[in-house]
């Protein structure tokens, strides 16, 4: 049944627990201070379980180099770089040349983590996940993050 005019529509079920934090009448996030939308990524997700890599040989494999892990597997380019969680190739984002999505359409892996910022994408749920409540994200992300940063994060 059709929202009535003017009416705002339900966020899907998956979405749910997702929130854009709003800005208060000045433009400023009232719990950080910050003029942004602040993303609140899902803290579950079917997919997980079946699209992250548990392969302790192959996140073994990752090199510490982080550099390595850069260009996309299919043009090269390295500025937006997003890992597939499930076999771990290296793809392009949506806002380069579009390889990364495209691998998650034709493969079927639909997490991708970006490497600038570590943070995870389902494109079956089409939002960002969390990886310290998931814990089929956790092995990458902790893997990924030594990489990246030469060290465990926090806590692990």
């Amino acid at each position: 049944k059709p929202a009535a005019a003017g009416a705002k529509e339900r966020p899907s079920s998956i979405k749910f627990n997702a929130c854009v934090a709003p800005l208060n009448k000045e433009g400023v996030d009232e719990e950080t201070g910050a003029g942004f939308f602040r993303i609140e990524p899902l803290s579950f997700c079917d997919h997980a379980a079946d699209n992250a890599c548990a392969d302790a040989a192959a996140l073994g494999a990752l090199t510490e180099d982080f550099e390595q892990l850069a260009p996309c597997v299919v043009c090269g380019d390295a500025e937006e770089s997003i890992v597939c969680a499930k076999c771990l190739a290296v793809h392009c984002g949506r806002h380069v040349k579009g390889h990364g999505v495209k691998h998650a359409e034709e493969a079927g892996h639909c997490i991708g983590v970006g490497l600038r910022d570590l943070s995870f994408w389902c494109h079956q749920c089409d939002w960002y996940l969390n990886n310290y409540t998931i814990d089929a994200l956790k092995p990458l992300y902790n893997r990924l993050h030594l990489c990246k940063f030469k060290e465990l994060p926090a806590g692990d």
